[in-house]
């Protein structure tokens, strides 16, 4: 069985922030894209209004000032929008780090409860081991005395054997 410790736990919490640091840096890069080309676009329209300008500049001067006006506006429009969108990305940016950072949490949790049951039969390992290891030890010496009192009792018999032949041969040359 597997088991993750506190270092793994580290690595992962590492690895999440790592990659939430990584998002934010692509949100901040593509914002500042996005600003590069509308600062780029302004000025492209700013040379365009600046040349038609200097055309209708004797012509119509009051109708350029109302597209100016109008450009303006729509230049703040755009503004606002990339604003707010920008708000918003980094609204489910945070939401998605606060799940992550639950998620961490209940794998730690997760993680700590399996390390405790691992201990837990860890430790029934060890008191079974114990108790093998005592009836091993109980059974050799039930074995040992077992052998010895064997051992009496057939030199006994050997003893009263070896008595009878003795007797038998007695016996059997006194008859001759």
């Amino acid at each position: 069985m597997m088991s993750v410790n506190d270092d793994d736990v580290k690595r992962l919490t590492d690895a999440i922030v790592a990659a939430q640091a990584e998002t934010r840096q692509h949100i901040d890069t593509s914002l500042d894209r996005l600003r590069q080309e509308n600062a780029a676009e302004f000025a492209t329209l700013r040379q365009e209004n600046a040349a038609e300008f200097a055309t209708l500049r004797h012509e119509n001067a009051a109708e350029f000032a109302k597209v100016r006006q109008e450009n303006a506006a729509e230049f703040a429009k755009v503004r606002q929008e990339n604003v707010a969108l920008q708000e918003e990305t980094r609204r489910h940016f945070d939401i998605a780090l606060e799940g992550a950072k639950h998620e961490t949490q209940l794998v730690a949790e997760a993680v700590a409860h399996v390390d405790e049951r691992v201990a837990k039969v860890d430790d029934r390992m060890a008191r079974l081991e114990d108790r093998v290891e005592h009836t091993a030890t109980e059974t050799q010496a039930m074995f040992k005395f077992s052998h010895a009192e064997l051992d009496r009792r057939m030199t006994a018999l050997e003893d009263s054997v070896a008595d009878l032949q003795a007797r038998v041969e007695r016996l059997e040359s006194s008859t001759h």
